[in-house]
């Protein structure tokens, strides 16, 4: 009967460790994932690249997030902060815009599918040109779950930056001023006006700076707010 020395035995358990070990059944090659990056943010904007974040979230918001009997329940409250994972991945194809139903619903003569859709009839309407090409071309870029972080000091009217502005910041609950709110609801441009012109959203917001609840907004929207409102608080 053989005997254990604690050599052997000092043996044994290494190869008892070490000896399991095995390369990867998974080569690197097949690890690659053709998902869009989820967190890629830059600091400065080039001029050649549609951003998620600055460019396609206001389009969304405010040609197919208000509609009544469109695709409000995806996009309202607080899904606003993930319309790109729970609404949008599952109608695109990234750098593919001809098989993306972001992208050719925009497109088609079907008015079936034709998108976006009136706000209160349900009436589809041909989104304006650069919108439609902007999509393509973030979509063919890889459709990045991406954004810039420079101040655009002429990126202040309501469709293109104070929307998103309220809806993340404000609106996003209804325990906020968002849809189901015991107090006036933020989720559209009518009731924003009715509290920018009896002055309340100007004195809570910059001045004394006690909205949004979470905190004082960054300057640069506390800038374009700013410039809004010296501009007519206009809806365009």
């Amino acid at each position: 009967m053989y005997k254990f020395t604690p050599v052997s035995i000092i043996m044994l358990a290494f190869l008892l460790i070490y000896g399991c070990y095995h390369d990867p059944l998974v080569s690197p090659e097949e690890e690659v994932s053709n998902e869009p990056n989820d967190e890629f943010l830059m600091n400065d904007c080039d001029e050649d690249t549609v951003y998620f974040e600055n460019d396609i979230l206001p389009f969304i918001i405010t040609a197919c997030g208000r509609s009544t009997v469109c695709h409000e329940q995806n996009i309202e409250n607080k899904i606003v902060t993930n319309v790109y994972h729970n609404y949008l991945k599952q109608k695109f194809v990234p750098f593919k815009s001809s098989e993306s139903k972001l992208y050719t619903h925009l497109i088609t003569d079907d008015p079936e599918i034709l998108m976006p859709r009136n706000y209160d009839t349900d009436i589809p309407y041909n989104a304006p040109q650069e919108k439609i090409d902007m999509i393509k071309k973030w979509i063919d870029q890889g459709a990045l779950k991406n954004g810039c972080r420079n101040c655009d000091s002429e990126n202040f009217t309501y469709t293109n930056k104070i929307n998103l502005i309220v809806l993340q910041n404000c609106a996003n609950s209804k325990d906020c001023h968002g849809k189901g709110s015991n107090e006036i609801t933020l989720i559209d441009y009518e009731n924003l006006k009715k509290v920018v012109d009896n002055g309340l959203f100007e004195q809570l917001v910059l001045e004394d700076k006690q909205m949004p609840k979470e905190g004082s907004l960054s300057d640069c929207d506390l800038f374009a707010i700013d410039n809004w409102l010296k501009n007519d608080a206009k809806y365009e």
